[in-house]
């Protein structure tokens, strides 16, 4: 049975139900954390980095949301896998859908459902993957656990289960649109608590307006150079021990860069016309054709 828009039992309070991307939604986001931006506090999230994040939240670059072609596809699958599949699965079950936004303090947390599988409340979370590079697939038919998922994921759920005060969940997760699983997570208290001394941190950076640690991440560049678009003429002194660190970094890097060049042109030469290369057994090199006839190059697996 699933029941649509209404609020549950939960010890945290009632703050609405917002439309996605619309600005009492934006607004909410400012005045706390939630699920999905603790794996990014925590250096989770490929694509986001807490400076990034951090900047959005003190208002220095906008906090928008790009929809890709698989996030709108995802947002549009949810409805489908949670009445096709998840409530097939547990038909016992009560769900309720759209249960909007709640929090406890600063700490939000809007799950995608909560369901009663007749010993208490849970946490439901929907996700949809095109490959499965950073799952743990069971077998059909076997409920996966926790240490199964992306670790993003898992900060997620976590996160939803503490400021809910529930004690489980349940992620359901659609592969290339045709392969469903369910993975059942218990309440970590440990990796809750690790993860709020994070989120507490970077909260009080956004209160103080003092950025988070320096990372190396393309997000935290993209996010420094969107902050300056301008270009004034002048010219300014960098602080000495700046200076010489990036200067130290950038010949390190070239001497980098230059062995393992020499390192590719030693591996090409031992593979001859072989595709691949492995490494304790697992492929990590290939041999992959070059373009318009040019010869072939060396390409990397990274796990």
């Amino acid at each position: 049975m699933i029941v649509f828009g209404e609020k549950v039992e939960t010890e945290a309070t009632y703050l609405g139900n917002f439309d996605n991307g619309s600005e009492a939604w934006h607004e909410v986001r400012k005045q706390g954390i939630g699920g999905s931006e603790v794996g990014t506090i925590a250096g989770l999230n490929k694509w986001e980095s807490a400076y990034t994040l951090w900047a959005k939240k003190c208002d220095l670059i906008p906090d928008r949301v790009e929809q890709s072609e698989a996030m709108e596809a995802g947002s549009k699958l949810e409805r489908f896998i949670l009445t096709d599949y998840f409530a097939e699965a547990h038909p016992t079950w009560k769900i309720y859908a759209d249960v909007g936004t709640y929090a406890v303090g600063w700490q939000h947390a809007n799950p995608d459902a909560v369901f009663d599988d007749g010993n208490g409340l849970g946490i439901w979370e929907c996700k949809t993957a095109r490959f499965e590079d950073d799952w743990t697939v069971p077998a059909r038919g076997v409920i996966g656990t926790g240490d199964m998922i992306p670790r993003n994921y898992y900060s997620q759920v976590q996160w939803y289960m503490r400021v809910m005060g529930y004690q489980k969940a349940l992620v359901s997760v659609l592969f290339g649109g045709q392969k469903y699983r369910e993975y059942y997570i218990e309440a970590d208290q440990v990796w809750q608590d690790a993860d709020f001394g994070l989120a507490d941190d970077f909260w009080g950076c956004v209160q103080s307006g003092t950025a988070p640690d320096w990372d190396g991440s393309k997000s935290t560049y993209e996010t420094v150079r969107e902050q300056h678009p301008e270009i004034v003429d002048g010219s300014v002194e960098l602080p000495a021990d700046l200076g010489e660190a990036y200067l130290l970094a950038l010949y390190n890097s070239r001497q980098i860069e230059a062995e393992v060049t020499k390192l590719k042109s030693q591996i090409l030469a031992f593979m001859g016309q072989t595709k691949a290369a492995t490494i304790n057994g697992e492929v990590r090199l290939v041999r992959q054709a070059g373009r318009n006839g040019a010869a072939p190059f060396l390409v990397n697996k990274d796990k």
